[in-house]
C-alpha cells in the first residue's frame, strides 16, 4: 500500500498502486523511467495525480509518497504518519467520523432509492432526476427484470431478466423494445411486446405492451407468477382508450 502525504505528513490518499510519472514538454503525462526524476505520482485508487518535488511544473503544492505494508482498517485520509506510525487527535477523529458517518448515510440513501426505484415505487420522473445513482451500462452488465441502468446519460430498465453477457444488447440500439425500456419516455410507456423465452423473462401483473396494433395488460399469471402468452391468446385484456 501507499501514502500520498502532504508537507505536514497528513495523509491525502491512501492507494494500492502508485505510478512515477513526468509531464512531457508538450503537456502530456508519460511513466517515468527508472532513474528518471518523476515529477508527480498517480494514485490509481482515486486516479489523482500528485506533484512531487517540482511545484513549478504543476503550478501546486507538492506531496511525498510513502510504502506500507498495511493500514489499519480505521485509518482513512485525514490522519497523520510519522516514522511509520498514524496518528490522529480527538478533535480530528470526531471530524472524520462526522464525515464518514455522513457518507456512508448518503450510501445507504443512495442503495435504498435504487432499490425503490427498480421495485417501480418511485415515479419516473423522480428517477430521471438522480441519475447518476444507477450503474453505467456496459457490454457484461447481467441483471434482473426491473433493473435500471444508465447510458450516454439516459436511464433504462430493463424488461427481462438478462442473465449472461450473451443476451445484453446496447439500450441505444433497442429500437423494438426487446430488452430495456427508456425510463420517463412517455412513447415507452406501451413497449412491443418481446416472446419470453424463458418463464422468468415473462411478464408480471400490470405490465402493459403493444402487440398487432393494440395495447394490452397482463391480466392473469401463471404459477410461477409471469405471464409468457402472446397477447390475444390467453392472460391479456386490450387496452381500450
Amino acid at each position: 500500500m501507499f501514502l500520498i502525504l502532504n508537507r505536514a505528513n497528513l495523509i491525502v490518499c491512501i492507494t494500492s498502486v502508485a505510478k512515477r510519472v513526468k509531464q512531457q514538454e508538450n503537456g502530456l503525462v508519460a511513466l517515468a523511467a527508472e532513474g528518471e526524476t518523476a515529477t508527480a505520482v498517480y494514485a490509481a485508487d482515486n486516479d489523482s495525480f500528485y506533484p512531487l518535488s517540482t511545484p513549478g511544473a504543476w503550478g501546486m503544492e507538492t506531496y511525498r509518497v510513502a510504502e506500507v505494508e498495511s493500514v489499519p482498517g480505521e485509518v482513512i485520509p485525514g490522519y497523520w504518519y510519522y516514522t511509520g506510525e498514524f496518528f490522529t487527535t480527538p478533535e480530528k477523529e470526531a471530524e472524520l467520523k462526522k464525515t464518514k458517518d455522513a457518507e456512508a448515510a448518503a450510501l445507504i440513501s443512495g442503495i435504498t432509492f435504487v432499490t425503490l426505484a427498480e421495485s417501480e415505487m418511485i415515479d419516473e420522473v423522480t428517477i430521471t432526476e438522480h441519475p447518476d445513482l444507477f450503474v453505467q451500462w456496459d457490454e457484461f452488465w447481467t441483471g434482473s427484470r426491473g433493473a435500471i441502468v444508465q447510458w450516454e446519460g439516459i436511464l433504462y430498465r430493463a424488461i427481462h431478466n438478462i442473465s449472461h453477457p450473451s443476451e445484453n444488447i446496447k439500450p441505444s440500439e433497442n429500437a423494438a423494445s426487446v430488452k430495456w425500456r427508456r425510463i420517463g419516455s412517455p412513447g415507452e410507456e406501451w413497449p412491443e411486446w418481446s416472446r419470453p423465452i424463458l418463464p422468468e423473462d415473462g411478464y408480471v401483473m400490470g405490465d402493459k405492451v403493444t402487440h398487432n396494433s393494440k395495447k394490452w395488460v397482463v391480466s392473469e399469471v401463471g404459477g410461477d407468477g409471469y405471464n409468457v402468452w402472446e397477447p390475444g391468446q390467453y392472460g391479456w385484456t386490450e387496452y381500450v382508450e
